[in-house]
């Protein structure tokens, strides 16, 4: 029998069971890659960090350096403990009754002791003096007596050669029981920035409404001092006197730190703006970075605590958010202080590391250069990686009486407002007040709901004194109109008849197309038009600018003749729901499709008058169609 081990056989035999023992070796135990889940770092609290993202809270002192400490690395896990983590639960801090104001021992100054459970907090257990001078910051316990954090200054300087490193004092004040046990609040720090020229005109609405629920918040200006027992901090104190020198909008600042009765120019303090920013942004971390967001706001900046900390208790404060109502210079985008500006945790560490590799070597030379404190803190940002969430119009530049209402911002919370003065303030945190009496801290306050209150009841069909600053469209007669129309030809009355003509016969024209009715011997054949309704709908919206507008004719060359002319004409156009009548030139008549209140205007004689109107019964049912299904919190709305 021939035998089955041929060589062949076995040189195919070995060859197949080395090519599988490689395979086996090299191929099969290896386990493919697959994605892991993000990392984020919550070193334990016994453990001390390695490399932090930013450095923990340092004293300063007017001629030490800063050191730099190094501490040791540490495990992390995936996420924050749900036990320690209140944005996981629903429930609210349970807080006693308001205490007396008292006396609070300042914590010692520390490095990073660690976080606390929920991954993100610094914790600061063991604070050591360095230099004879302590900065801390008193955070309100959840203890039967609710602490109010006051961020205060030592004794004012007399002069600017004299002055030294801010050493801050902290007491306790009771919070207002309205708002003292609100979810979120201890975690958000309000930061005002003013100047001495306008702290005691403007401050006093924030101290009395919105600063008296607000358990952390600190007052920056361009000098030290105190209002109503509250400290005022200097943010301009630890610039070089090299950089002071050399620039010539600190001349003020001299004089302010010289005399403490100078008052200053409100105008040349303003030119101090842009530089107060990145050392306050910095030294506001540095006070509490405890806190998971910091709102900076202007003095004339009105702000919903209620919204606030609803908006917050929706975003992850690791995140670097840094956001804001968007504006552009040079084609950088970033967020305009008026409105307020939003900073998480997680992008003041970020900066806060950047601050203090770059301030002296880098940004303090650039402030000089540019024009605008809050662009060039997104400068700043944008060195230290983080970048801008637009959101507005949650956060607005306008007031509620200027404010274009439309349905893009209808269902959108209303966070701020901007160019408040304390009188606008005070009725702002007193209707605030009212609508969490009524709907508790859950439910947000909408910009619907500031136009019933700024608005609605305000509106009629003719305002003298009045401007509702609506113009989407001006009719301006032509230069000697109302000579003419005093005088000869076409006298006031004959003119006006023509108009109201016009515009019943245009009225008549208008009611047959809406009704679809078009006669042929006698027939009826709006059927016609309903054969397809998307169709049809769709070209009467195409249609119906160019058809009123081309349809108006004498009615807007006379539209500027006088109020009564100017509001026919608004009645004629569909889309039309204000407009507004000013006697300037030959007169001049504008049309709105967006809904202002305005303001009052006065009558001085020869100056320019102004009449307004609004199409209320068209703007009942226009907002109508604006129904709110849902609140639009989203950014890049």
């Amino acid at each position: 029998m021939r035998s089955l081990l041929t060589p062949s056989r076995i040189i195919v035999v070995v060859i197949t069971f080395s090519l599988v023992s490689f395979l086996w070796t090299f191929g099969l135990p290896r386990q493919l890659a697959e994605p892991s889940s993000p990392i984020i770092e919550h070193p334990a609290d016994e453990v001390k960090l390695h490399d932090p993202i930013a450095p923990a809270p340092i004293v300063h002192t007017s001629h030490a350096t800063i050191p730099k400490t190094k501490p040791t690395a540490t495990l992390h896990g995936d996420r924050p403990k749900e036990s320690g983590d209140h944005r996981w639960d629903d429930k609210t801090r349970n807080a006693g009754p308001p205490a007396e104001q008292t006396a609070v021992p300042s914590p010692k100054a520390s490095g990073p002791a660690g976080h606390d459970a929920d991954g993100g907090r610094w914790e600061d257990k063991e604070k050591s003096q360095a230099g004879g001078k302590t900065q801390s910051v008193v955070v309100a316990s959840a203890s039967p007596e609710p602490i109010l954090e006051l961020i205060s200054s030592a004794n004012i300087t007399a002069t600017a050669t004299s002055t030294s490193a801010a050493s801050y004092q902290h007491t306790a004040a009771p919070v207002k029981g309205v708002c003292k046990d609100v979810k979120n609040a201890q975690d958000v720090m309000v930061i005002v920035k003013t100047s001495k020229a306008e702290a005691h005109d403007k401050l006093s609405g924030h101290l009395q409404g919105l600063l008296s629920c607000v358990p952390n918040f600190a007052i920056f200006s361009d000098h030290e001092g105190e209002i109503d027992g509250i400290p005022i901090h200097d943010a301009l104190h630890e610039i070089n006197s090299e950089t002071k020198q050399k620039n010539g909008e600190f001349r003020e600042y001299m004089i302010i730190q010289a005399d403490s009765e100078y008052k200053p120019d409100a105008k040349k303090t303003k030119d101090l703006d842009k530089w107060k920013i990145l050392p306050m942004v910095y030294k506001a971390y540095q006070m509490n970075p405890h806190a998971r967001f910091y709102v900076f706001i202007e003095a004339d900046t009105g702000l919903s605590w209620t919204n606030l900390l609803q908006w917050v208790a929706r975003l992850d404060y690791r995140i670097p958010y840094y956001s804001g109502a968007q504006s552009f210079i040079n084609h950088v985008q970033f967020a305009q202080r008026g409105p307020g500006i939003l900073l998480s945790q997680g992008a003041m560490r970020r900066y806060a590391k950047s601050y203090e590799e770059r301030w002296v070597s880098e940004w303090q030379k650039r402030i000089a250069k540019e024009c605008c404190g809050d662009y060039i803190l997104a400068t700043a940002l944008n060195d230290a990686h983080v970048e801008l969430y637009t959101s507005w119009p949650l956060m607005q530049g306008e007031q509620p009486t200027t404010l274009d209402y439309t349905s893009k911002q209808w269902c959108t919370p209303a966070v701020t407002w901007h160019h408040l003065d304390d009188a606008a303030l005070s009725k702002s945190w007193e209707l605030q007040k009212k609508w969490t009496d009524k709907h508790g801290w859950e439910k947000p306050y909408l910009h619907k709901d500031a136009f019933e209150e700024y608005v609605l009841p305000h509106i009629t069909a003719q305002l003298d004194n009045w401007n509702n600053l609506g113009s989407d469209s001006k009719i301006t007669a032509n230069e000697g109109r109302q000579k003419e129309l005093k005088g000869g030809k076409d006298d006031e009355r004959v003119a006006k008849e023509k108009l109201e003509k016009a515009a019943g016969s245009l009225t008549h024209k208008r009611e047959e197309k809406k009704d679809g009715i078009k006669t042929d011997n006698g027939k009826d054949t709006s059927k016609d038009h309903k054969k397809d309704d998307k169709k049809d709908d769709k070209k009467k919206e195409d249609a119906k600018e160019t058809i009123d507008w081309a349809q108006i004719g004498k009615m807007v060359k006379d539209g500027a003749d006088s109020p009564k002319a100017c509001a026919l004409v608004c009645q004629e156009v569909d889309d039309c729901l204000q407009w507004r009548y000013t006697n300037n030139g030959d007169g001049e008549c504008h049309l709105s499709k967006v809904v202002k209140l305005g303001r009052k205007t006065e009558n001085k004689g020869d100056s320019q008058i102004w009449t307004s109107g609004w199409m209320v019964d068209r703007i009942k049912e226009t907002i109508k169609q604006w129904e709110c299904k849902e609140v639009a919190w989203r950014f890049y709305q």
